[in-house]
């Protein structure tokens, strides 16, 4: 009976590994290569700033190498951002959400600050109500 789940184990070893690219987005994935398996640090990509808007991405090369590049126009006066979640998320709360739990902050972005200002204009701020005995309440 162990030998059977040896020979399992060896067969689903035996499969190719599949590597999808994802443009413009540039996502990685991979089954071989999983989500936040090892770590290092990088000290300069570190001083990097989030953004729901990133104008640049980064990149494994090798196992000690992290390659930076812009996904948009950058200028001098730019500060150049990276998405710390990845792309995906459905909106400010949950992407905010994502950020306080990963990494303890609540984002400010302008994508965040522009959303969040969209769905408060979409709520009325008060609604007044007249009672049977002609009074308003708020």
């Amino acid at each position: 009976e162990e030998e059977e789940d040896d020979d399992d184990e060896e067969e689903e070893d035996d499969h190719d590994e599949v590597v999808e690219f994802v443009w413009p987005q540039i996502q990685f994935k991979s089954s071989l290569f999983h989500h936040f398996e090892g770590s290092g640090v990088y000290p300069l990509l570190s001083m990097i700033n989030h953004s729901c808007e990133p104008n640049s991405c980064h990149t494994s090369q090798g196992s000690a190498q992290i390659m930076l590049f812009s996904t948009k126009a950058v200028s001098d006066a730019d500060e150049i951002t990276i998405s710390y979640i990845g792309h995906g998320w459905e909106g400010v709360e949950e992407r905010r959400a994502e950020l306080k739990a990963q990494y303890d902050f609540t984002c400010a972005c302008t994508k965040c600050k522009r959303e969040a200002a969209g769905r408060a204009a979409a709520v009325p701020a008060s609604t007044t109500l007249t009672t049977p005995g002609g009074s308003a309440n708020s």
